[in-house]
């Protein structure tokens, strides 16, 4: 026999509140779902705005990337092309340093022969600063003279071949010498007019440099000594100039008192050719 269930008063009251319950329950899951239904179309609008502006940023920083890595490319080749230039720049001065010692070296070698061939003569000095032989004027002329003295005929007949010898006889030196040069000094004696005394000073200056030029090509014996070639080669480089007093020697450093022994003087000046010596187009000369 089956057993009925009976209900009483508290059970239908239980049974009612569970409805309300799920009611309620129902109630929000609808609101939520109405909710979520509603605001998905703002949310998804949203994220397209947000989407093109990405786009558009992204675009805008594409560009820029682009605009850079078209800079760095140049920069690198800008770059290159200077580490070529720097390059090329130390080469030069590598080969103007060897070109520069190398200079050094034969102005050297011209002064040490210079000096060891008239190291016993007394009346000869080789001022290397200068780059000139010098002759003591008291044993080639007399006071106001320009015609050279027997013992000074004697003593160019000396010194001149040797002197000479120096730069024709090398052919590295003759092959870069630019001049030689005869040049007559006075002291500051003369005429008590600056202008008359200078233009006297300077005649004579001349005459006595003349002079010796004159002696080189006239006299027998320095004719036959140098010999042929070598006077062909000292007329190539070869001149004659008067400085008058313009080149006083002073006896002290405040230019004061003038040594006028020292200040009668003549030089014979030797240059090399630098420019020539530069534009070498070979490391060496």
């Amino acid at each position: 026999m089956k057993k009925r269930i009976k209900f009483n008063d508290n059970n239908q009251f239980f049974l009612s509140i569970s409805d309300l319950i799920m009611g309620v329950l129902l109630i929000f899951v609808l609101l939520y779902v109405k909710e979520h239904l509603r605001s998905d179309p703002e949310r998804l609008k949203r994220l397209e705005v947000e989407n093109r502006e990405l786009k558009i940023e992204n675009k805008f920083l594409k560009l820029k990337v682009e605009e850079l890595t078209q800079k760095l490319k140049e920069y690198e080749e800008i770059i290159k092309r200077l580490k070529l230039e720097l390059e090329k720049s130390k080469n030069q001065i590598r080969i103007l340093e060897r070109k520069e010692a190398t200079i050094e070296e034969l102005h050297q070698r011209i002064n040490q022969k210079l000096l060891e061939s008239f190291k016993d003569d007394k009346d000869i000095k080789i001022d290397t600063i200068n780059q000139e032989l010098i002759l003591d004027d008291s044993v080639l002329f007399g006071i106001n003279e320009w015609q050279l003295k027997e013992i000074g005929k004697e003593k160019l007949q000396k010194i001149l071949p040797k002197f000479f010898s120096t730069f024709v006889d090398d052919e590295t030196v003759v092959n870069f010498l630019e001049q030689l040069t005869i040049e007559g000094h006075t002291d500051d004696l003369g005429s008590k007019d600056p202008q008359r005394n200078y233009l006297y000073n300077l005649d004579l200056s001349q005459k006595r440099a003349y002079e010796v030029a004159r002696f080189i090509y006239s006299d027998p014996y320095l004719i036959e000594t140098l010999g042929e070639e070598r006077l062909k080669k000292l007329k190539i480089y070869l001149s004659s100039n008067g400085k008058s007093n313009a080149n006083l020697v002073y006896q002290d450093s405040n230019k004061k008192i003038v040594d006028r022994n020292k200040s009668r003087r003549v030089t014979i000046k030797y240059r090399l050719d630098i420019q020539k010596m530069l534009k070498n187009s070979s490391g060496d000369i």
